[in-house]
């Protein structure tokens, strides 16, 4: 009997090893994230970034906030990926909905300063209602 329980708990370890959930992906991303702009370094990137950032985002929220609307989307956070070259590789919403889509496609290539780590994260704060701005969280 302690053979097979022990059998069981190997292959239930086995199994967490498997990529995770794209939500806990997410969580363990915007953790990243709130450590890296914990730093001074991190703070003087975001210092850096905001005003290129200002500069595209109205018209990234031009084009993607009335489809959020419309699915009902009041509010959103994402976390992008930023590369060594302060490229956006990735920008995931917190939420799976497809609504969301068009952020992460007009996100995805945007450049910003070189960041002080790579890759580097970023959480950005997105409300639907009362802003067409977003910046770091």
């Amino acid at each position: 009997m302690h053979k097979s329980v022990l059998i069981a708990a190997l292959l239930v370890t086995g199994c967490t090893s498997q990529q995770a959930p794209a939500e806990d992906r997410w969580h363990q991303l915007a953790a990243e994230s709130d450590r890296l702009t914990a730093t001074f370094r991190g703070k003087f990137w975001e210092h850096e970034m905001l005003p290129i950032h200002n500069e595209f985002w109205p018209k990234i929220f031009a084009a993607c906030a009335p489809q959020a609307k419309t699915a009902g989307i009041t509010n959103f956070k994402a976390v992008a990926v930023i590369n060594k070259d302060g490229v956006v590789t990735e920008y995931l919403p917190s939420s799976n909905s497809p609504a969301l889509k068009c952020f992460s496609e007009q996100m995805v290539g945007r450049k910003y300063p070189t960041p002080p780590e790579s890759p580097f994260y970023e959480v950005y704060t997105i409300n639907l209602e009362t802003s067409n701005q977003a910046g770091p969280n």
